[in-house]
């Protein structure tokens, strides 16, 4: 994915991110840097002082990146309530086909609002639950799963990853709290589940014109030659969707101008 490259409009890019021109290839490719040497081994993404991972999405710096073909297009593929669904997994929960993860919870909190639906629930998830979110049978699991988990790492010492098994020792984490140490997993336990998909999309795109060029945690993006656009967006959308992780497809002409097609 590193060899691929980003595809940019040269002057937009530098523009916006003081990039040094020389490392900019005739061709207007800049290439990124994944480091997956992280604690919960999921990879950061910064090179030459532009950090991928997190580009800004509201100052027009990621209309910068385009297509690197006559009439192609930038592919998107987002998990719909991707950790959300992740813990569902983990702690035995199943949600309801037809409705998004937050449009499930949101009946539980009285709401119509999928903000606010979704505001409280990433409130619960990373911020810690309080008596009412207790009652509620996601909530409720969670809740004991969390604690069964700090106690096996209080007891051995490490945390083990969910697929790798990769051990994390409880040094590593600092001041741990039965809260930090669910989201160290949760990370890992993210990670681990989109390198397999990786794996099986890079076969997939072994031998096409289009390139994978971005991965952003919850997101894949994709610049896809004209000639491929159907077969990438159906394949790639079959592929990270098995398992019951619904997922939305985005295109557009620029990584700012990305439109929902699916």
């Amino acid at each position: 994915m590193e060899g691929a490259g980003v595809k940019v409009d040269r002057k937009k890019f530098i523009d916006s991110f003081s990039f040094p021109e020389q490392y900019i290839k005739r061709t207007d490719i800049v290439y990124t840097q994944y480091n997956p040497y992280t604690i919960t081994g999921r990879p950061s993404n910064r090179h030459l002082g532009v950090n991928w991972g997190a580009m800004n999405k509201s100052d027009g710096s990621r209309s910068s990146v385009i297509s690197r073909f006559p009439n192609g297009k930038l592919l998107q593929f987002d998990y719909e309530s991707y950790h959300i669904r992740l813990i569902g997994r983990m702690v035995g929960y199943g949600f309801p086909k037809g409705e998004t993860a937050h449009q499930h919870l949101a009946k539980w909190y009285g709401t119509d609002d999928y903000t606010e639906a979704k505001g409280l629930t990433f409130r619960y998830l990373y911020g810690g639950l309080d008596e009412v979110a207790r009652e509620i049978p996601f909530f409720k699991k969670v809740d004991e799963w969390i604690q069964s988990l700090y106690q096996t790492f209080v007891i051995s010492g490490k945390l083990t990853t969910p697929i790798y098994k990769r051990e994390i020792p409880f040094d590593r984490i600092e001041s741990p709290t039965e809260q930090k140490v669910f989201n160290y997993l949760l990370q890992a336990l993210e990670t681990e589940v989109n390198y397999g998909k990786m794996r099986e999309i890079m076969k997939f795109m072994s031998g096409k014109r289009s390139k994978m060029t971005l991965y952003t945690y919850d997101a894949f993006l994709f610049d896809v030659h004209p000639a491929e656009f159907n077969d990438v967006r159906d394949s790639i959308k079959s592929i990270l969707e098995k398992g019951n992780l619904p997922v939305r497809v985005y295109e557009g002409d620029n990584y700012n101008d990305l439109e929902i097609i699916l």
